[in-house]
This record gives C-alpha cells, sequence and structure tokens, in this order.
C-alpha cells in the first residue's frame, strides 16, 4: 500500500486552523443574521395579519350598520325611488312641511329659475 504523508510545519497548522475557526464563526453570525431576520418577518406578517383581522372585523361592523340602516328606514317616501312619484307617505310629508304650499305659490319663479326642470 502507498501512503501519504504531509508534513506541516506547527506555525502553519495554527494558521490552518485559525482560518477554520473564522470561516466558522463567520457561517454563525450569517446564519444568526439570517434568524435575526427570518424572526423579524414573522412578527410583520403576525402584525400585518393582526391588522387585516382588525380592518376584517370593523368592515364587518360596518356592513352591520349599514344592513341595520336599510332595515330601519322610517318612510317610504319616493316610487321606485323617483322623485317625481311620491308615495302616499311622501305627499304627507310634502303638504306637512309646508313645501307644497311653497312651490305652489312660487311656481313661476321655481320654472323661470329652473328652464330645463
Amino acid at each position: 500500500m502507498a501512503e501519504i504523508s504531509i508534513q506541516i510545519d506547527w506555525v502553519y497548522a495554527l494558521g490552518i486552523l485559525g482560518t477554520l475557526l473564522v470561516m466558522a464563526w463567520q457561517a454563525g453570525s450569517r446564519f444568526a443574521r439570517i434568524d435575526t431576520l427570518l424572526k423579524n418577518l414573522n412578527e410583520k406578517v403576525k402584525d400585518t395579519e393582526d391588522r387585516i383581522l382588525e380592518v376584517k372585523r370593523e368592515l364587518s361592523e360596518r356592513i352591520d350598520e349599514l344592513k341595520n340602516d336599510l332595515d330601519n328606514v322610517r318612510f317610504n317616501i319616493f316610487a321606485n325611488h323617483s322623485p317625481i312619484h311620491l308615495t302616499e307617505d311622501g305627499i304627507l310629508h310634502l303638504q306637512e312641511s309646508g313645501m307644497k304650499e311653497y312651490i305652489d305659490t312660487h311656481t313661476e319663479e321655481l320654472m323661470e329659475r329652473f328652464p330645463d326642470a
């Protein structure tokens, strides 16, 4: 069998060992930086998830409020959502507010001011 024998002076051996230690230390510090970055990223993702849940909750509450507002409409004034065709409640509100009397007494003036109406 052939043997390979390498002889290194102790100064070179210390140099090689020191180099290996420095390389290991740098690799460890890089892994530590990666670990820190991953932790920061994880915290930011968690914060973003919390914000999304908060916005979702606020939107849900607002939608519920809007649904309640639609359910609690007190007066049905316009027929077919047209201000020209009033329902009976609409006519009653127009008369009680005094607007019908105002419109009747100022019809000519209003027609001059709003000719396209």
